[in-house]
């Protein structure tokens, strides 16, 4: 449900030491324009920096180090004018709050994501319960264009029934008395017991595979993703943090997850070590939204606990840039075998599958009418002031304005298109081409995935070396594509 509360926040924004104007304005004014409005004022009006970085050899995309954390208050107002929270001055570990440059590649924008740490816990949404949301971790996010992209994937994350979704609100933000656009107030990724994620406080985990491990202080290898390609896809710690994380956790999950690939690659038994359903249910979801992003969608993994019947969850689906790009098509990490579904789809167990298709049929139903009511209300409480708030971004930040009706035109006609693609393609589940796909790259694979395999020389266009085993593989467990294969161009179509 929208929540209707209002944010100013003055961050500065001198992203990766570039100076860059941005318009001065009054409080009144920026609540003229209708949005809650975040207001941060630093200390000495000094402003968040971090340093460009490319990824290793190996590796790929593009992220940011030395990210500074600047001190500083927040006050959270709507219009009226109406106070509705203050974080009050800086003063460490009792009041006032920290912001930082976040994100990976779109931390490189003119207009970053940030990461806002209170230093006692609140609950930026006004929910009205505080001892309930209380929390002092929360993200200001940034979409690339103007778009309702990450509310409709946070609203078919809800519809998939995960344990958790992350509640948002829009807002404009005002930092350093400068006007910096919309943004996305949001919960973190984090373990917090009554409101976002429960995992056992001394043997829970929750772990990211991630593209960016390199740019993160710990990271740890899974046996099968350094077989498809060292340095590609490593797994990061959300919890414990990472300056808590002790040698025999590490040795503890990273055997577990070994356990549940293997699992999985062998087409059986993967249910002893994985919730079948959420894993289903994460892949239908980027399915339904046509998502195009594989290597750097983000997927949170879930132990509860250290218990022997503990099973990994999949968290929260995240990022949603690339809604709606894949068109009458399966997602890119329905087919893409950096995930595990070119294994499970087609896997002797069929548990997987079957999930799927329930889930699907369960959903289908009621998907439509559900997202047309969900995106009714946003045009109905907010359009006039999103639109708003869009032009002056344009004219300030050189940013592309559509409206909100354009984006609810559009999404609402996605939804219809989409459903009757899917019933259409849900009968061939089983039988797609990734059923074959996986055949070029499993019949290779060495017997003990802690042996790494002899591969082609097969590289992506952003440079990254890609582990495929051989020739014939590249057409075939790679998403469609330009890839550069033994130094020369080949097109996966």
């Amino acid at each position: 449900m929208y929540k209707t509360c209002v944010l100013t926040l003055a961050f500065c924004a001198s992203t990766m030491h570039v100076a860059a104007q941005f318009q001065r304005m009054s409080l009144k004014e920026v609540l003229g324009l209708g949005l809650p409005v975040v207001e941060v004022v630093t200390v000495d009006s000094v402003m968040p920096t971090a340093t460009p970085v490319d990824h290793p050899e190996g590796g790929s995309g593009f992220s940011v180090t030395d990210a500074t954390k600047v001190p500083g208050r927040l006050a959270i107002w709507v219009p009226g004018p109406r106070l509705v929270y203050s974080s009050g001055n800086y003063a460490k570990d009792k009041s006032g709050m920290t912001i930082k440059i976040r994100g990976n590649n779109s931390a490189r924008r003119r207009l970053p994501p940030y990461k806002i740490k209170l230093q006692r816990k609140a609950d930026l949404l006004c929910r009205g319960d505080d001892a309930k949301y209380e929390d002092k971790n929360w993200l200001l996010l940034k979409e690339t264009w103007n778009t309702l992209a990450t509310p409709i994937g946070f609203k078919v994350n809800e519809l998939l029934n995960f344990s958790w979704t992350p509640s948002w609100l829009q807002v404009n933000l005002l930092l350093n008395g400068e006007y910096r656009g919309i943004y996305l107030l949001t919960e973190q990724v984090r373990r917090n017991p009554r409101c976002r994620i429960d995992v056992d406080e001394e043997s829970g985990y929750i772990i990211e595979r991630d593209i960016y491990w390199w740019v993160a202080p710990l990271s740890f290898e899974s046996d099968l993703y350094h077989w498809l390609g060292s340095n590609w896809q490593r797994y990061t710690f959300k919890y414990p943090d990472e300056e808590d994380v002790t040698e025999q956790q590490i040795a503890y999950i990273r055997e577990a997850v070994n356990q549940m690939e293997e699992a999985v690659v062998a087409g059986e038994g993967y249910a002893e070590y994985m919730d079948v359903e959420s894993f289903a249910a994460w892949t239908l979801g980027h399915d339904i939204l046509g998502t195009y992003d594989g290597g750097g969608a983000n997927r949170y993994l879930i132990k509860y606990d250290d218990t022997t019947d503990s099973r990994f969850h999949m968290g929260t689906m995240w990022d949603f840039e690339t809604n709606f790009y894949n068109r009458d098509e399966w997602s890119a990490l329905h087919t893409y075998y950096g995930h595990y579904c070119p294994w499970l789809f087609p896997a002797r167990d069929q548990s997987f599958r079957h999930s799927y298709v329930q889930q699907w049929h369960t959903i289908s139903s009621v998907l439509e009418k559900e997202m047309i009511i969900f995106l009714d209300s946003i045009a109905a409480t907010t359009s006039a002031a999103l639109d708003s708030s869009r032009v002056l971004e344009e004219k300030l930040h050189y940013r592309e304005f559509k409206s909100v009706a354009d984006n609810v035109a559009e999404a609402k006609e996605w939804f219809h298109t989409r459903i009757a693609w899917i019933d259409e393609h849900i009968a061939e589940i089983d039988t797609t081409d990734i059923k074959t796909g996986i055949v070029g790259i499993t019949e290779k694979m060495p017997t003990s995935l802690n042996v790494k395999a002899s591969s082609l020389n097969c590289y992506d266009l952003s440079g990254r070396r890609l582990s495929v085993p051989s020739a014939s593989s590249v057409s075939s467990v790679l998403p469609k594509g330009v890839y550069i294969e033994d130094g020369k161009k080949r097109v996966r179509k």
